[in-house]
C-alpha cells in the first residue's frame, strides 16, 4: 500500500526523517541497532493524515516484525520511545556478516589493495585492516570518522559499526552510509562486500590532520594546508601505510607500490591461475548452488547446473551475480574458501559428472561468451600452485578480463 485512506504517501520527507534519526540516536529505540525502519506510532500509518516527527520512531527489522506480530508489548514499545536505547547508551551499532571477505578500500580515485592500514596518525590506525583474530576468520576493518569538534561520530571496530547518538546526522540503507556534520560532508560510504569498500567523498579529521577525497583526488592536509595530493586512477599495494607524524609535520609512506596503469587489481584473497586459452581468476569466496536444507551437510548435496550446459558447473564471483542467475528455488546458495572449494570440486563435482567450470554464467544468454575451464586442470593447478607462483602470476597480469 503506497497511500493510506487519507491519501498520505509512505514517503516520509527527508527533513522529518532527519529529525527522527537525531532524536532517537540513529538506532532502534528498543535495542540500538543501527539498521532500522521508520515506524508510525501516533497515529499508525493507516490513520495518519500527515507525517509528523513526534509520531514516528525507529525500529530495527526484528522489533518491527515483533510489533506487527504483537510479541512486543505496548508498554515496552512506549517506554522505549520515551527513552531510546541509543540515547541512553550513547551509541547505536551493527555488525558485518561473519562470512569470508577480503575487501579493498577505494577512496576517491585511489584503490588501496592488499593493505593492512590505510591511514595512521601519530601511531593510531584511523582506517584500514587488522589481522584476523584466528585463522580462517575475516580481516578486521577499522575506521574512525570525526566531526569538526574532533568527536568520533562513526566508528568501525573489529567489523562492528558504531554510531554516536550525538552525531549531527547519519543516514543509512545498510549498504550505503552518509555521515554529515554541521560543516557538511564527513563521508559517503558503500560496502560492496566481500570485495570492496567505496568511499566516494571523505573528510577524515584526526587532530591537526585531514584526509580528504572526492571522485577526482585524494589529499592529506595539516592545519588546513595541503601536504600531499594525488589525482587520477591509482592503485596502491603493499602495507599501505600513510603515516601522519605530528612531530615531523610530514606524511610518510612505507613499502608502497604505485600502479597508474588503470588496470583493475586483483582483490585480496584471490587465487590467479594461468590456464591454456586465457587467465582464470578465482576470487574467494565464490558462490554456487546446492540442494538441501540449511542443516544438510554440504557433502550430501547435489550441485546445480545450467539448462543447456550439461556437465558444466556454474560458479559466480559475487553473491549478486549468483542470485541474478535465478537458479531453481530447490537449490540454496553457498560459498567457500579455496580449500573448501577444491574439496567441492573433487568430492561433489567430479562424482556427479561435471567436467568443466563456467564463471558468472548467464542462463538468459543465447550463447556463453566466457571460457569454460576443465575441472581436473583447475584442481591440479590450484593444488600445486605456491604462494610465490601466484604472486608472480599476479605481477605479470596485464590482460585480465575486466
Amino acid at each position: 500500500m503506497n497511500k493510506n485512506k487519507h491519501d498520505l504517501s509512505r514517503r516520509i520527507p527527508e527533513n522529518i526523517k532527519r529529525e527522527v534519526r537525531r532524536r532517537d540516536g540513529f538506532g532502534c529505540v528498543i535495542c540500538g541497532a543501527a539498521l532500522y525502519d521508520y515506524e508510525h506510532f501516533n497515529p499508525e500509518f493507516k490513520d495518519a493524515e500527515k507525517h509528523k516527527a513526534d509520531g514516528i520512531t525507529l525500529l530495527c527489522p526484528n522489533h518491527h516484525r515483533a510489533k506487527l506480530a504483537g510479541t512486543l508489548t505496548e508498554d515496552d514499545y512506549r517506554n522505549a520511545i520515551s527513552q531510546p536505547y541509543s540515547i541512553s547508551h550513547g551509541w547505536s551499532s551493527t555488525e558485518f556478516s561473519q562470512g569470508e571477505f577480503s575487501p579493498q578500500f577505494i577512496i576517491g580515485p585511489a584503490t588501496f589493495n592488499l593493505g593492512t592500514s590505510i591511514c595512521m596518525v601519530d601511531g593510531e590506525q584511523i582506517m584500514g585492516f587488522s589481522p584476523p583474530e584466528e585463522p580462517g576468520a575475516p580481516p578486521r576493518i577499522s575506521m574512525k570518522l570525526r566531526d569538526e569538534t574532533n568527536q568520533v561520530v562513526f566508528e568501525i571496530l573489529n567489523n562492528e559499526i558504531k554510531v554516536n547518538s550525538s552525531a549531527y546526522d547519519i543516514k543509512s540503507t545498510g549498504q550505503t552510509w552518509a555521515i554529515r556534520s554541521t560543516d557538511g560532508i564527513i563521508a559517503d560510504l558503500t560496502f560492496d562486500l566481500p570485495y570492496r569498500i567505496h568511499i566516494s567523498r571523505l573528510n577524515l579529521i584526526s587532530g591537526e590532520w585531514e584526509l580528504r577525497a572526492d571522485k577526482s583526488s585524494i589529499s592529506v592536509l595539516r592545519n588546513a594546508e595541503q601536504t600531499w595530493k594525488i589525482t587520477g586512477p591509482l592503485f596502491i599495494s603493499g602495507p599501505c601505510l600513510i603515516q601522519c607524524d605530528s612531530l615531523t609535520s610530514k606524511v610518510l609512506f612505507k613499502d608502497l607500490t604505485f600502479d597508474g596503469s588503470g588496470r583493475s587489481p586483483v582483490p585480496v584473497g584471490s587465487r590467479t591461475l594461468q590456464l591454456t586459452g586465457g587467465v582464470l581468476v578465482f576470487r574467494y569466496p565464490v558462490y554456487f548452488f546446492v540442494t538441501g536444507a540449511r542443516q544438510t551437510p554440504i557433502f550430501e548435496c547435489k550441485l546445480a547446473e545450467i539448462v543447456g550446459l550439461p556437465r558444466v558447473l556454474p560458479v559466480f564471483s559475487s553473491k549478486k551475480l549468483a542470485e541474478k542467475a535465478n537458479v531453481h528455488s530447490s537449490y540454496r546458495l553457498e560459498s567457500l574458501g579455496q580449500k573448501g572449494f577444491t574439496r567441492i570440486l573433487k568430492e561433489l563435482a567430479i562424482p556427479q559428472g561435471f567436467t568443466a567450470i563456467l564463471f558468472d554464467a548467464d542462463p538468459t544468454a543465447k550463447e556463453q561468451k566466457l571460457v569454460t575451464y576443465k575441472l581436473q586442470e583447475a584442481i591440479h593447478l590450484m593444488e600445486r600452485s605456491t604462494d610465490e607462483q601466484i604472486a608472480n602470476t599476479i605481477a605479470d597480469l596485464s590482460d585480465v578480463p575486466k
